[in-house]
């Protein structure tokens, strides 16, 4: 950290904070950024042990796999790219699909059976 230089020379002026040399003027809101924070927190821990499962629920998983970089799981099959931002979200309408298929199954042999009898 360089404390004789003007910040600007190292952060753009657009991201720093007036009172730093900066032409931001951030002001914080905590009823506004706080849930954000916390949605968008839930949705990485989401996609992150959606990853986790899909490559096998190893214990000592690769973070960078984990985390959805260039990494590939510590079975080889998988590369955390491979599953974006957003992928725990698909894998929860598949599974409901998946439920309501197998719901829907389990109805129709009910009412066959009722037929049958």
């Amino acid at each position: 950290m360089k404390f004789n230089e003007p910040l600007s020379r190292y952060v753009p002026a657009a991201q720093l904070k007036r009172e730093n040399g900066g032409d931001a003027d951030f002001v914080y809101n905590h009823d506004l950024y706080w849930p954000a924070l916390c949605s968008l927190a839930e949705k990485r821990r989401r996609d992150y042990r959606a990853r986790w499962e899909k490559a096998g629920k190893v214990i000592g998983e690769h973070e960078g796999f984990l985390r959805g970089g260039e990494v590939t799981c510590l079975s080889g099959e998988f590369v955390g790219s491979e599953f974006p931002e957003g992928f725990a979200a698909i894998v929860a309408e598949a599974d409901a699909d998946a439920d309501k298929e197998k719901q829907n199954e389990k109805w129709e042999e009910q009412e066959a059976e009722k037929e049958e009898a």
